[in-house]
């Protein structure tokens, strides 16, 4: 569940969803920026198959700059590894960092630099996003070359990192 709204926003329903989903044998993720505490907590702990944490800056600025409603992002980690902790090994594996690279923003080596930092310390996996340019929006999208290098930029640190779906790009 991606791309409709903020999900810790309608937290209830978003839940309820995944539970119908469920019963139908589809498999769902959930990609949420955790701004809001408990709507982010249910979402934690609702039945999907995964929870991507979209990042998209690290930076404080950045991310006031990126998401509307904000909380910093060590805050919303703690959150998620506080679950974690109580949780098997193997659930760790269904969370990740979602990224969404803007070129000229968040694509230059300082801002992958400190994902990376955030990611090793947390132990989660990148997914790195390609843009589609949206007309009106005052944000651009990579190259395939320079997506390609942030990736093993990423890559070239220890992070586990993996590219977004390439049936998601806009050709």
């Amino acid at each position: 569940i991606a791309g409709i709204g903020e999900p810790a926003l309608n937290s209830k329903a978003v839940v309820e969803a995944i539970e119908f989903f469920r019963r139908e044998g589809l498999k769902v993720t959930v990609s949420t920026t955790g701004c809001v505490s408990e709507g982010f907590k249910e979402l934690i702990e609702a039945p999907h198959k995964g929870l991507t944490v979209s990042v998209h800056g690290v930076k404080k600025e950045l991310r006031e700059q990126l998401f509307k409603l904000h909380r910093p992002i060590e805050e919303i980690l703690n959150e998620l590894e506080e679950h974690l902790s109580r949780s098997s090994s193997g659930r760790r594996k269904k969370f990740q960092l979602g990224y969404l690279l803007l070129k000229g923003v968040n694509d230059d080596e300082e801002n992958l630099r400190l994902l990376a930092e955030l990611a090793l310390k947390h132990r989660f996996t990148v997914m790195l996003m390609a843009f589609n340019e949206v007309k009106g929006l005052p944000f651009k999208g990579l190259t395939e070359e320079e997506y390609e290098k942030a990736f093993l930029y990423l890559r070239s640190l220890g992070v586990r990192v993996t590219l977004s779906n390439r049936f998601r790009r806009d050709p």
